[in-house]
Order: C-alpha cells, then structure tokens, then sequence
C-alpha cells in the first residue's frame, strides 16, 4: 500500500463556502497583479507577490477553518483581515502559514485520520523554512504537535520519536543559521496582540463542545484534541511575536488574522445573541 498523507484536506468547489473562498482567491490574485504592475513592478516580480499575497488570503482561510472547526463562516472573518493586512503590511510568509495548517491538522485530525509517517515528514521538510529564517520556536512548536500526537487520544505511538528529530533538526539550524530572531516587540503592539489572543480564548472554551466531525470518518473530533491544537499555536503565534517582534509578525499574518478573525467571530456571535 502506497504511503498516504492524511494531513491534506479536500476543497470541494460544490459547496457553497468553498466556492466563494476559492473565487474570492482568484480574485485577490488579480487584483494583486493589476496593484503591483501599477506600481511600475516587473511582470515576473508582479506575479510572485500576487500569488504569494492570494497564498497568505487563502491559508488565513485555512486556519481559521483549523482554528475554529464549528465555525466556517469564522474563517472569511480571517480571510478578510488578512486582505486588510495586504495592503498595509509588507508580503507574508506563506510557506510558515501552512507549516502552521499541517501543525494545527497534525494535532487536531480534522481529516479524521490517524497520522501516517508520510505527514510526520513533510512537517519535518517544510518545517526547514522557517527555521532558516530563525523562528526556531516553529521547531519546539512542531516538537510539541508530534508529542501531543503522541500522547492523546488514538495515540501514533511514532510521533514522539519524530518528536527528537524535530528537536535535532532545530538543533541543527541553531547552531548553523542565524540564530533566534531576536527584535522584541514595543509595547503598544504586544497590548493589541494580547487582546487579540485573548478574543480567541472565546474560541478554545467552546471547542469543549466541538460537534464537528472527520472529513473522512464523520466521527465526531476529540475536543481534548481540538484544544490542544488550539493552545499549541496561539502560544507559538504569541511568543513568536513577542521575541521577534514586527519581523516576525508580519511573516506570521496568516496565522494572527486566523487567531484574531475566529475570536472576533465567536465573541461577535455571542454578544448578538443576548
């Protein structure tokens, strides 16, 4: 039996909310082209920032879907943050949003499966990236998911010794890259983003009751689970952003307008509801 990657999750264009996020996407990259090219960019340079400007759109999408499972209209929230965010932040690093979307599915198990080795190595390659530009605490975050993996319920007896590889590989660019990226962040923007984090604690209480179910199983998701996921990416966002300060927050946009959006939402929804 060939190896599967149980962490890729399937966008049917028939429903609706895919649809719309799917042409919202294409609509974002054109717009993204007809901008920069205005700007007097290159065409090549014109397309690489717009499909990396509609990439960080569409995973913001994408983790707010992994954030908030019970929710899908939370995530057009994040998405439209994100798009916000386009145009007064410099590009993203899309690469690190999904790193973050297979960290929060690796945890959380929205396809319903249990982890396969293939998806404890893609997680390890991919996490490469980041860990270059010096955000070694995307290493002890995705140490901490394949532990998590490990250790909960329908446990991958594998993972904790991925787990050490995670470790020895962040060791590695510790010790060969550049270092921490170390810029800590002023004190007005770690005000906002506290607030932001704590919009989505919303979000974490109310995945105790998560009904959602497994792509592939339409068995109910673990809340414990879903929780830990959670949990595991606000702090690695929070930290991230503290220790590294505008750098790595711009870098990390996807993941916040996921976090923010969803929490905005959640907390929306239940001050209408009074």
């Amino acid at each position: 039996m060939p190896p599967r990657f149980t962490l890729a999750r399937s966008i049917d264009p028939d429903y609706p909310t895919n649809r719309a996020i799917l042409l919202l996407t294409l609509a974002v990259l054109a717009g993204g082209v007809i901008v920069t090219l205005l700007s007097g960019a290159a065409i090549p340079g014109s397309i690489i920032a717009a499909v990396s400007g509609a990439a960080s759109f569409f995973l913001a999408w994408a983790l707010g879907r992994e954030l908030d499972p019970d929710e899908e209209y939370a995530a057009f929230v994040s998405a439209g943050l994100m798009a916000g965010a386009l145009l007064l932040f410099p590009l993203p690093d899309p690469v690190t949003a999904l790193f973050a979307v297979l960290l929060l599915r690796t945890v959380n198990r929205t396809s319903g499966l249990p982890t396969q080795v293939l998806d404890s190595v893609v997680l390890l390659l991919i996490a490469a990236w980041p860990l270059m530009q010096g955000y070694l605490l995307a290493g002890a975050a995705m140490a901490a998911a394949l532990l998590l993996d490990g250790l909960l319920s329908r446990p991958n007896r594998l993972q904790p010794g991925f787990a050490l590889l995670a470790l020895l590989e962040t060791g590695f660019f510790a010790a060969s890259g550049p270092g921490i990226t170390v810029d800590p962040i002023v004190p007005a923007a770690g005000g906002a983003l506290l607030l932001g984090s704590l919009l989505y604690l919303a979000v974490i209480g109310r995945s105790q009751s998560v009904t959602t179910t497994g792509d592939r199983t339409q068995k109910r998701l673990s809340p414990i689970r879903v929780q830990s996921a959670q949990v595991l990416v606000l702090s690695w966002a929070f930290l991230s952003a503290v220790i590294g300060g505008e750098t790595a927050f711009v870098a990390m946009l996807p993941i916040w307008a996921g976090i923010v959006g969803t929490g905005m939402y959640r907390v929306t929804v239940h001050l209408t509801s009074q």
